[in-house]
């Protein structure tokens, strides 16, 4: 009961202080009036507060309210009151040590009066020994360029509290002073107590100048876990990462910052992502970065790199319209017709491929220029265009060892075997040891019927440098078809099919060993075999 009584009654005094809002200040006790103040002081009045509180110091000198009438003229930005307030509260309360510490902040404001702020820090901490006064101090005394003194004064300091900020204040003094290793060792101690941001960011600076990338890389994290929203410090930290190595690792770091990035920054990260994304072979991804650095700049090679990421992610289409839009601003971009052609190609529109490589100046006519030409020749079934393509080529490249396989695999498809075997010899007289070379001539000889012991030598070497390359397994089981060694052939037929069960030739070829052995199994049951 006793309680709810207490309740009762204090609801009832602010009922009685809010319907007094009206009433002349004259009329109201001294306490209540501080508590009116009080009042319009948190709602924001201050001007409102302020005339309370003069009112109240015509008859009380109570320091306090000077204090409270400083503060509410500091909040209305009026610092000539500020100082009258607290110097009149001064010569009433000369030992108010909350009066003293304010006047000393007043004085500070200037470099001139500066010895006077100083003097009057010192002696509020001498009546309160409140660390912040002395805080205050060496304050002074680096504004005044006094470092000894300030190193003194936070010695005090840690002394008595052991602060990172004291640690990092005593820093920047020893560092003014050029000893470098007592600032570096109390910026550690700094960020060894509470990862305190500013020691964290001054010693990732340190080791990144030093390229110490490995304590580079734990401050600037620890810069981070202290605010996440650092981009500087998450940018710093992913391009290390990269450098690095560890993408998966930058990738996280790079995307997080890019919403808070506009112009060449935001170009450049995105970059990055499209650069990352591509080694991770994401490469839908990839274009999706590289489509929006293109949209910010129309980069030739921003817009080439992201119609090769199209094509990476088997988006033709976009792929098709990304390097129409390059030609479009760089017709003489030959690298961009090539792909083009390439697109064309796979869409069997070879007069398209062709009719796009005509514009590629005959100075940038490298070997792919005349591989992909030569192709889109074939699939027009122009094959003499695409012989003198190659021929044309070859003369200029003779040591180009695609270029001679393409031209041994055109002679092959138009049944001219042995213009194919006469242009594969020559390559391996230039390089006897070519495993594609030496695996083409063999399963030309097995073709052809001729040579056959010859050419199972050939392909055995071939195999040996790359043991588990399905078409060589393939020639090497149909050479031995070939000389009736079916056994033997079937074994490497098999390994060739499990490896690339896709390949029709290699699978057909399979099914004539079987028929031989008289094997009577599908083929997916025989690569379901161990």
């Amino acid at each position: 009961m006793r309680k709810k009584l207490i309740i009762l009654l204090a609801g009832l005094f602010l009922t009685s202080l809010m319907s007094s809002a009206d009433t002349n200040i004259t009329d109201l006790t001294n306490d209540a009036l501080y508590l009116r103040a009080s009042m319009y002081d948190n709602e924001g009045k201050y001007e409102e507060a302020a005339e309370i509180y003069e009112h109240l110091l015509a008859s009380d000198n109570n320091a306090h309210i000077y204090l409270k009438l400083a503060q509410a003229y500091i909040k209305m930005n009026d610092l000539q009151s500020v100082k009258i307030t607290v110097e009149k509260g001064l010569k009433k309360n000369p030992d108010f040590v909350e009066l003293i510490g304010l006047m000393g902040d007043i004085y500070r404001m200037s470099k001139d009066t500066l010895p006077k702020s100083l003097e009057l820090y010192k002696k509020a901490y001498d009546i309160s020994k409140d660390q912040k006064y002395l805080e205050s101090i060496a304050s002074v005394y680096e504004d005044t360029q006094d470092f000894n003194s300030a190193i003194s004064t936070y010695n005090q300091l840690i002394a008595t509290e052991k602060k990172s900020e004291y640690y990092v204040g005593r820093a920047k003094m020893y560092a003014r002073l050029g000893l470098d290793k007592e600032s570096l060792s109390d910026y550690h101690t700094a960020a060894d107590i509470d990862s305190n941001f500013f020691a964290a960011s001054r010693l990732a600076d340190y080791y990144l100048g030093k390229n110490d990338t490995e304590n580079a890389v734990k401050y600037l994290k620890m810069i981070i876990q202290v605010n996440p929203g650092n981009i500087i410090a998450q940018f710093r930290l992913a391009e290390i990462l990269k450098r690095q190595g560890q993408e998966g690792d930058a990738y996280p770091l790079y995307e997080s910052i890019l919403t808070n990035l506009e112009g060449n920054e935001k170009l450049y990260v995105l970059k990055q992502l499209g650069s990352l994304s591509y080694n991770a072979r994401k490469f839908d991804r990839a274009y999706d970065y590289f489509k929006r650095a293109y949209e910010i700049d129309k980069d030739i090679q921003t817009g080439y790199s992201m119609a090769l990421m199209a094509e990476a992610a088997k988006m033709d289409m976009e792929a098709e319209a990304a390097y129409k839009s390059i030609l479009a601003k760089r017709p003489d971009f030959a690298d961009a017709r090539k792909r083009l052609a390439i697109i064309y190609i796979r869409e069997k529109k070879a007069d398209a491929a062709v009719e796009v490589l005509k514009g590629v100046d005959r100075k940038y006519a490298d070997v792919d220029f005349y591989r992909i030409l030569a192709e889109a020749y074939s699939q027009q079934e122009n094959f003499e265009a695409a012989e003198d393509t190659l021929v044309k080529a070859l003369a200029e490249n003779d040591k180009d060892i695609k270029l001679r396989l393409d031209l041994a695999v055109l002679y092959d498809g138009q049944k001219e075997k042995a213009k194919a075997v006469e242009v594969v010899k020559q390559g391996l007289k230039i390089y006897p040891d070519n495993e594609s070379f030496l695996n083409f001539l063999g399963y030309m000889y097995a073709e052809m019927g001729i040579n056959l012991k010859e050419g199972e030598k050939l392909i055995r070497k071939a195999l040996a440098a790359k043991p588990n390359e399905p078409a060589y397994l393939d020639s090497l089981g149909w050479i031995l078809y070939k000389q009736g060694k079916y056994k033997d052939a079937y074994v490497y037929q098999k390994k060739a099919v499990k490896l690339a069960p896709e390949e029709q030739e290699i699978v057909e070829h399979m099914k004539a060993i079987m028929k031989k052995l008289g094997i009577k199994k599908t083929i997916d049951e025989v690569i379901k075999e161990n």
